[in-house]
């Protein structure tokens, strides 16, 4: 098994631009599993954007993990909430 683990995306730039690399590099290599850390991601750097997690597992990201910067933000909590 091919994983490819890909981490700290911060910010809205950066997201983009692994999002853009993503899927070449899933196929040049043959990945089987591509993990991210998105704590980051949200555009201006703090927690995760909803916006930003949808373009990661759209271009092909399998598991998206966090860490305690996942909860600097409202979106971010929101994101993770359990919905019942």
């Amino acid at each position: 098994m091919i994983l490819l683990f890909i981490g700290d995306i911060v910010g809205d730039a950066a997201t983009k631009y692994v999002a853009g690399r993503l899927p070449g590099l899933r196929a040049q290599h043959n990945v089987d599993l591509v993990v991210v850390n998105a704590e980051n991601c949200a555009a201006n750097g703090l927690g995760m954007g909803a916006v930003q997690v949808e373009l990661l597992l759209r271009s092909g990201a399998d598991v998206i993990t966090g860490g305690n910067h996942s909860w600097d933000s409202e979106e971010s909590v929101d994101l993770l909430r359990l919905r019942q």
